[in-house]
């Protein structure tokens, strides 16, 4: 888009696309959507609809053990405050999904489909 044509495509770019794609689709669900932060980590949107909250990180790709740990970081603490509401992380990552102590990770287009 403008992006581009501006600036030429960067691979640096994709996480902020995908991160406007989530942003638009919370949108069109219904939620109020904020910035969420929690101590010094931030989460990428704190989402809520009708009392109900959300938390959403979105990575293009989770290939290595510290994307993991820098993109779950910030919803295991909301969980160690007892905050129980659904954690999601979603990424381009073309693997079934997963639960991990309530952290669920989802391919962003499987997500959107669902919606």
């Amino acid at each position: 888009g403008l992006l581009t044509f501006l600036h030429g495509y960067k691979d640096t770019y994709i996480n902020g696309i995908l991160e406007n794609i989530v942003f638009i689709e919370l949108l069109r669900r219904g939620y109020k959507v904020f910035i969420g932060k929690i101590g010094d980590a931030e989460i990428d949107f704190a989402a809520e609809k009708n009392g109900e909250k959300l938390y959403v990180q979105v990575a293009y790709l989770i290939s290595s053990e510290e994307t993991k740990e820098r993109e779950i970081r910030p919803l295991k603490s909301l969980l160690a405050l007892g905050d129980n509401f659904p954690k999601l992380i979603l990424t381009m990552d073309e693997l079934p999904p997963s639960n991990e102590n309530g952290i669920v990770r989802k391919n962003i287009r499987e997500w959107i489909l669902e919606g």
